[in-house]
């Protein structure tokens, strides 16, 4: 009786051990798949990659769409540019040759004031951003 009881008692654990194993590999599987992008009342967007990096597109105005705006955050190794682990952030802009004046701005509001002020009077070749 005292060893069918503890063979049931193994039985347990090992169920139980092989259960673990089996969320602990589905949790590392999933990093890689998900990702979530947020949109803001001020036309921002932001998509993060389950921990590893976000992506920020700022909004931007521009006489056509080749003016990109895009900061990347990231925690954990980092393979580009040579090799990195810890923390980074960078911004990157693509400013095409039709921008004659790019501006960057602080917040929503600076954005539209310099949308107001400025767009009939520089009619072409400005470019605006948000920092």
């Amino acid at each position: 009786m005292e060893i069918e009881n503890k063979h049931i008692q193994l039985n347990t654990i090992c169920e139980a051990i092989v259960l673990m194993f089996i969320i602990f590999l589905s949790i590392l599987s999933m990093p890689g798949c998900a990702t979530t992008t947020y949109k803001f009342k001020d036309d921002s967007s932001s998509s993060s990659y389950f921990g590893y990096i976000k992506f920020i597109e700022p909004p931007t105005l521009s006489p056509n769409d080749d003016f990109k705006v895009a900061e990347i955050e990231a925690y954990g190794i980092r393979i580009m540019n040579g090799l990195g682990v810890g923390y980074f952030h960078e911004r990157l802009e693509t400013i095409p040759l039709d921008c004659r004046i790019v501006i960057r701005v602080m917040n929503r509001e600076q954005f539209k004031m310099i949308e107001e002020i400025l767009l009939p009077i520089a009619k072409e070749g400005l470019c605006i951003t948000i920092e």
